[in-house]
């Protein structure tokens, strides 16, 4: 369900953008903020504009990335971290090894599956 907008944004707005801006510094012979300045004074504002979201995505996207990083390094160790609850992270209020959600999760899914067996 996604995907569908996604592409129609993409093909709508991000390709033609992307051509605009590239086609603009180009025509300029400027970077990406003061481009915007030959064109308009005041459009400056759209040039610093682009650079502070820039910034901001790319922090987000690092983060994302880090994420990646850790959980493709944990998958090479012997013990899951995800796998079990007793870990020194958690606290009083975490439930044991004994009552993991996933381990109270499974008898509910095999006695659903003896109820409706198909």
């Amino acid at each position: 369900a996604f995907f569908v907008p996604y592409i129609i944004f993409f093909v709508c707005c991000g390709i033609p953008v992307f051509f605009l801006e590239t086609a603009l510094g180009q025509f300029t012979s400027e970077g990406g903020i003061t481009c915007w300045r030959k064109v308009c004074p005041l459009f400056e504002g759209i040039g610093y504009a682009t650079q502070v979201i820039e910034a901001h995505l790319n922090v987000y996207y690092v983060v994302i990335l880090a994420w990646a990083i850790f959980y493709l390094f944990n998958c090479f160790t012997t013990e899951l971290p995800w796998a079990a609850c007793g870990h020194y992270w958690n606290t009083e209020a975490t439930p044991t090894a004994g009552h993991c959600c996933l381990q109270q999760r499974i008898p509910r899914y095999q006695s659903y599956q003896t109820r409706f067996p198909f």
